[in-house]
């Protein structure tokens, strides 16, 4: 690594530091639009009051986690930002470590593609959220990270695989699509199988394999998003369609690094009525804003720049040796492409790996892409996530006491509801 790289990363990832610490500051926030917040809120709320969880909507692993660090109603609201900032690093420690041996990159690559991670609007915006997205970042990749040292033989195997499984298990109970580690988990089995059992047994593993997913389908995940897979299914045609067109997008929010909500200030979006006991929605003004103008001239774009990123990451996948990574993200999309719901925070837990797919991909193009394009790539979605984080200082800095009583506002409502037994 050359010099100048090394001083590159070091101030890039400096900023970056600087930029999340200061995320520690931010006031709580529920932006009624993403009521996850709600539902997890409430969940913690049940557990540090010791009694049953109430609200069975989402996995309980995220809220459990609030409760063990002693946060009850979202506050303090520093810890919350604190456990994802924790489960960040986690995950994109144990990202520079996989993508080398997954991908063949080199160490600077690695630490490159960790570096637009933590400049991705999807990350910042994130951040200081009560949502699950980075814990299930952090999991998955730390599970993924133990399961490659089993294919790589490295340390003790058994260890490294119990290490995977537990990993594995918390973000199956963070997001019900951790599910996509198990392929992973008995890809890593099957490797050290002899083939001619492997014959045999497969059909019996498609059978287990069906009958744990149907298990779980109807003992863990929720009736709502049970209910949601069983309509997609039903109409694979347009699902296919419809999913095809929202993965495009979003992988192209994730590659452009723009979006309206990275780049418009915003206040908080809902308030609690004292009157009518409600959480009622504040609808942006956003008519004749520059937000809106951006966030079509980004809907846009993404079309273009997502369909360049899956060419891109198909270009990365025609290799002859699968690795854990690639059986990960191939279950993981495809779980994606059968649930009919359209929203990038989905790609939130994997935006390193698409990032480095694309990577990896211009270099197996046939032609050569000069440096100086992926440096200016590089550059620019910089420049973009710096926008994005004076964004979120500006909720911090700026916006500060609206966005306390707006949340005071919503938490009286909440407890007065819990008093009720709501």
């Amino acid at each position: 690594m050359s010099s100048y790289a090394k001083v590159a990363l070091s101030v890039g990832f400096g900023a970056a530091f600087v930029g999340y610490l200061g995320l520690l500051y931010m006031p709580p926030r529920i932006e009624i639009h993403i009521n996850d917040t709600i539902f997890y809120m409430s969940q913690a709320h049940d557990l540090t009051q010791h009694r049953p969880i109430q609200n069975h909507t989402y996995p309980t692993g995220y809220a459990r986690i609030l409760a063990l660090t002693g946060i009850d109603m979202g506050r303090p609201w520093y810890r919350v930002v604190l456990i994802n900032l924790v489960f960040l690093s986690v995950g994109l420690a144990s990202t520079y470590k996989l993508l080398p041996p997954a991908l063949g990159l080199s160490n600077r690559e690695a630490a490159s593609i960790c570096l637009m991670s933590l400049f991705s609007w999807l990350f910042i915006s994130y951040a200081p959220k009560q949502l699950p997205e980075l814990t299930f970042f952090g999991t998955t990749c730390a599970s993924l990270f133990c399961l490659s040292k089993v294919m790589a033989k490295e340390g003790r195997p058994f260890w490294a695989f119990l290490g995977g499984g537990i990993f594995g298990c918390v973000a199956i109970l963070v997001r019900s699509v951790g599910v996509a580690l198990l392929p992973v988990m008995l890809y890593v089995l099957l490797a050290k199988v002899d083939r001619k059992i492997l014959r045999w047994a497969f059909p019996i593993l498609c059978a287990l394999g069906l009958v744990l997913g149907l298990t779980f389908r109807h003992t863990i995940m929720s009736p709502a998003y049970s209910e949601a897979l069983t309509d997609a299914l039903r109409q694979p045609g347009s699902t296919l369609l419809d999913t095809a067109l929202w993965r495009i997008q979003e992988v192209g929010e994730v590659g452009q690094n723009v979006s309206q909500i990275a780049f418009e200030p915003r206040e908080q979006l809902s308030y609690g009525d004292e009157k009518t006991n409600r959480v009622v929605p504040l609808l942006p003004e956003t008519g004749h804003s520059y937000g809106a103008l951006l966030n079509l001239q980004a809907q846009a774009t993404a079309y273009v720049v997502g369909a360049l990123f899956w060419t891109l990451i198909g270009f990365a996948l025609w290799r002859k040796r699968i690795t854990v990574v690639d059986v990960y993200l191939a279950a993981y999309l495809f779980i994606l492409m059968v649930y009919r719901c359209g929203e990038v925070r989905y790609f939130v837990p994997i935006v390193p790996l698409v990032l480095a797919y694309a990577w990896a991909g211009t270099k197996a193009l046939p032609f050569p892409v000069p440096r100086w394009c992926v440096a200016s790539y590089v550059a620019v979605f910089i420049l973009f996530g710096t926008i994005a984080m004076a964004n979120e200082w500006t909720i911090a800095f700026v916006d500060r006491e609206q966005s306390y009583q707006a949340f005071d506002d919503i938490v009286g409502v909440f407890q007065h509801r819990f008093s009720r037994g709501l």
